[in-house]
């Protein structure tokens, strides 16, 4: 069984599209734990029935690794054989249209696979998801906010020893063998809209100001943005660096049809 996790809060835009992609692309359960959502992604979330799992977290302080750990320990107690460790903008893609032939044909326990960025072409601070997430960010864009290039994730098979998801979601601690992924990529939609991009460094920023001692060294950008909200600066700043221009060197986004974004 391939089980995948999601902590999500406030994502009702992109979910649905998100667990029906997922679905189609060979995980058998989804197990999502609801950080307190306050827009209707829960109700999205529940007609989905018996092949999800939901587990409810009000909890507002973004203790994400203890939390996707404990998941992931869930996940094994239920059969799980393989676990993605996911977040809401994340669609895991290959050209099977089944994850588990990334398992199936490579030996390797765990495998880190390359996230590409898709970023909202601007529209007058209209830009909206899916309609204007048009565009794939190239390797060699290096400045601020979306268009930087962002770690890698982890896939992994279960072992029989415990392993820990770390703080960001990226990384799986524990297991030594990590390789790179020959047969998948993910498709990252970080910003989908400015009210999007507003609610999410909100919300993320506080829980991080008032999250433990131990998330100190994590979310360095959320916090710079949130901070940049307090001094009354992320208009701007939304403006420069997350949303594209025409101008921009950027390509084409091509695989709408295969994520189900159309």
């Amino acid at each position: 069984m391939l089980l995948m996790t999601l902590l999500v809060r406030d994502e009702a835009d992109i979910i649905k599209y998100n667990l029906d992609h997922h679905f189609n692309f060979g995980v058998d359960k989804i197990m999502v734990m609801d950080n307190g959502s306050v827009d209707g992604t829960r109700d999205i979330i529940t007609q989905y029935g018996k092949d999800i799992i939901i587990i409810d977290n009000p909890v507002q302080d973004y203790r994400q690794s203890e939390w996707v750990t404990g998941m992931n320990v869930k996940a094994k107690e239920l059969g799980a054989k393989y676990i993605i460790n996911a977040d809401a903008d994340e669609f895991f893609f290959n050209r099977s249209k089944n994850l588990k032939d990334e398992f199936l044909n490579h030996p390797e326990n765990a495998f880190t696979i390359e996230l590409v960025n898709v970023g909202l072409l601007y529209n007058d601070g209209n830009e909206s998801f899916p309609n204007d997430t048009k565009c794939m960010i190239l390797d060699n864009y290096t400045s601020e906010g979306v268009r930087m290039k962002w770690p890698r994730k982890a896939m992994y098979k279960v072992q029989d020893y415990p392993v820990v998801i770390a703080q960001g979601n990226h990384n799986v601690d524990g297991i030594p063998d990590h390789v790179e992924a020959k047969e998948t990529i993910i498709f990252h939609f970080p910003y989908r809209s400015k009210k999007h991009f507003f609610t999410k460094i909100i919300n993320g920023g506080k829980a991080y100001e008032d999250g433990p001692k131990s998330n100190c060294g994590f979310g360095h950008h959320w916090r710079a943005m949130y901070n940049l909200y307090k001094e009354n600066k992320l208009e701007d700043y939304y403006k420069e660096h997350i949303v594209l221009h025409p101008n921009d060197n950027f390509v084409e986004f091509t695989k709408r049809e295969d994520l189900g974004l159309i």
